[in-house]
């Protein structure tokens, strides 16, 4: 009999593209499997793609983590798949109580989860070890550099609150009204999101750069995969030297004089499907890993030039049938 992978997709809000990839890897590597997805709110569509549904309070409420555990226990979930930043940091820290469930969490380091969730912390990591990364400035060397600028949360996410500066009043103003506010070096150049997948051993496995085209409330919505070996060999670089395990996305500015890191994802990117559409056996060595099993690592094909353009769609049922 044919092992059969469980898993549970932690917040899974909008992430329909995602959840229906990995149910039809599935039906590829020939068996079936159950999906589980929770989130805090009974609301969100990716919540009504799994076999068994649940809404568990935010991470933050001191009720999440034995709720959490429950779940685990109750549906037998083999691999947990955390798909937003605040989860990261205690799926790490409890590890070994979800091990006692018989479940493996697909997630980085503790270390490499604090660095990447601190944009101060990352470009220390980046400039220690040799990457290169906009410089940042306290106010009075920002206004001896000089405009335009980019500032944004040194703990944000989505873009929340990031803004180019283009002149003095607007640094004025931003340092003061962005929370905790980093101010960066401006850099013009091609944005690019690479998408890059590791084992369990820490080892990167494959890197797929997708050019960031058109975005939408942080997320992009037109993108492009453009293969770029050193921008891949850069990513996979950076993966290996954090130790991540599972997805990462690492986001890169490339100039005429360099390729600039700008941020590291220890997570599922929300452009993601694209890089899956073009190849990149995501949903099978995630499935893989679930099973304990060794990670095929075939040769694929990325379908270079493959372009994404993400559109609105809707889900209709009745909200007092939702999980509770």
């Amino acid at each position: 009999m044919i092992q059969e992978p469980v898993l549970l997709f932690l917040n899974a809000g909008r992430r329909v593209e995602l959840i229906r990839n990995v149910r039809a890897a599935f039906q590829l590597l020939g068996f079936g499997g159950r999906i589980v997805t929770t989130d805090i709110n009974k609301l969100a569509p990716g919540l009504y793609l799994g076999d068994s549904q649940h809404v568990l309070p935010p991470c933050s409420d001191s009720r999440f983590l034995g709720k959490f555990l429950d779940i685990c226990l109750k549906e037998r979930v083999s691999l947990v798949i955390p798909l937003i930043d605040p989860d990261l940091a205690i799926l790490s820290d409890h590890r070994e109580m979800i091990n006692a469930t018989g479940a493996r969490v697909l997630v980085s380091n503790a270390e490499a989860i604090q660095i990447c969730g601190d944009k101060f912390e990352t470009t220390k990591f980046l400039e220690a070890n040799g990457f290169i990364t906009p410089r940042i400035f306290d106010l009075k060397e920002a206004r001896r550099h000089g405009c335009p600028l980019f500032i944004k949360p040194a703990d944000g996410s989505a873009s929340i609150n990031s803004y180019k500066v283009n002149t003095d009043e607007e640094l004025k103003f931003f340092a003061h009204y962005v929370p905790n506010a980093m101010i960066q070096e401006f850099v013009e150049g091609e944005e690019f999101t690479v998408d890059v997948f590791s084992d369990w051993t820490g080892e990167p496995l494959a890197a797929v750069p997708r050019r960031r085209l058109k975005v939408r409330a942080g997320e992009v919505s037109v993108g492009k995969v453009e293969k770029r070996s050193a921008l891949e060999s850069l990513a996979k670089e950076v993966a290996k030297v954090l130790g991540t395990v599972g997805p990462i996305n690492v986001q890169a500015i490339t100039s005429d004089q360099a390729i600039y890191i700008i941020e590291i994802n220890p997570r599922f990117g929300g452009g993601c499907p694209l890089s899956m559409a073009a190849g990149l056996p995501l949903a099978k060595w995630v499935s893989q890993m679930a099973l304990d099993q060794p990670i095929e690592r075939d040769q694929f094909v990325v379908d270079d030039g493959l372009s994404m353009l993400r559109f609105d769609d809707s889900m209709f049922l009745h909200v007092d049938d939702s999980p509770r």
